[in-house]
């Protein structure tokens, strides 16, 4: 989904540099941690960890003229996983939760961009990593490097951005169909098999997260005519956007409209992603204001907004830590 402005991100090393000493508290989230990237109006931009107790920064990894992207933590909190042009294409990379230790994980050959490897994300059990690489989903582990294809080759579906259930069971995933250039919400079981659409002929849909119990998944859609983030139970009932135009209007949101991810501007459309807190309660998202891309926290009814970053440039994807 990516592909057309591949020239744009890439990374050199690992590393960790504080950002930032402030002992500002954000609101009432005085727990956890925010992993997301940053990336400059000029195209740089690295990892970065934001400790809301603390209000300090610290960047994770030394990215270069490319910024990783994508990033997420093990279930244990221990381990980050990431897409990364470090070595030329874009593949799948681990490290340590500091950003030490970093090593590509995957050895899939890289055909041409629409083969390259993005979205990772790690199982429950903190050793399986599932990405998308082509038109399927693939795992990986730790310890034996050699991908496993998960979702059926040609089966008219090009599935990207899955995510595990916390009890491992099940995926979801977003799939385009070639033929009518939808983009729906799939869930199917973690072997790839009981493919079924959440979403269907209910705007565009992309970026699922799931909740701390599995029982329910944030998404951004253009359902309702603009980008907007959406929650819906895991059998895709009870559909309804987090915020009401009201909280919209509040926060000085800016109406995105949704860009195809094909047509030369990936950065419009996956750079978007929302997370929940551990207690399943508040949630962190990114949102267009004031001309650049922002990271917020709410309660998970659209209340309490509040804006966590400041800066010129993109900060998207944010992940918030899993475990205290």
């Amino acid at each position: 989904m990516k592909y057309a402005l591949l020239v744009l991100f890439g990374v050199v090393a690992s590393g960790l540099i504080l950002l930032g000493t402030s002992n500002t508290r954000i609101g009432d989230v005085t727990e956890g941690e925010i992993l997301y990237y940053e990336q400059t109006r000029q195209g740089s931009g690295n990892l970065v960890v934001l400790n809301l107790s603390t209000g300090q920064k610290r960047q994770v990894g030394q990215s270069g003229s490319r910024p990783d992207h994508f990033p997420s933590w093990s279930a244990d909190g221990r381990k980050i996983t990431f897409e990364s042009y470090r070595q030329g294409g874009w593949h799948v990379w681990v490290a340590d939760a500091d950003g030490e230790n970093a090593r590509r994980l995957s050895n899939l050959p890289d055909y041409n961009t629409r083969s390259y490897e993005f979205d990772p994300g790690f199982a429950p059990d903190n050793q399986t990593v599932i990405f998308s690489q082509g038109d399927d989903l693939w795992t990986v582990t730790l310890d034996d490097l050699t991908p496993q294809r998960v979702t059926p080759a040609n089966n008219g579906v090009w599935e990207t951005a899955p995510a595990f259930s916390s009890d491992g069971r099940h995926l979801v995933c977003v799939g385009n169909d070639d033929e009518t250039d939808s983009w729906n919400l799939y869930l199917l079981n973690r072997d790839g098999t009981g493919m079924r659409a959440l979403t269907q002929g209910q705007g565009r849909n992309f970026s699922p997260s799931w909740s701390p119990d599995g029982e329910h998944l944030l998404f951004y859609s253009d359902r309702g005519g603009s980008f907007e983030l959406y929650e819906m139970t895991k059998d895709g009932e009870a559909v309804h956007p987090v915020f009401t135009q009201a909280q919209r209007a509040a926060a000085g949101f800016q109406q995105t409209a949704f860009v195809n991810p094909w047509d030369n501007n990936w950065g419009a459309t996956e750079q978007y992603r929302a997370s929940y807190a551990p207690d399943g309660q508040w949630i962190v998202f990114s949102r267009d204001i004031e001309g650049d891309r922002e990271l917020f926290v709410a309660r998970r009814d659209g209340s309490e907004v509040q804006r966590i970053t400041h800066r010129a440039g993109l900060d998207g994807q944010p992940a918030w830590r899993p475990i205290k």
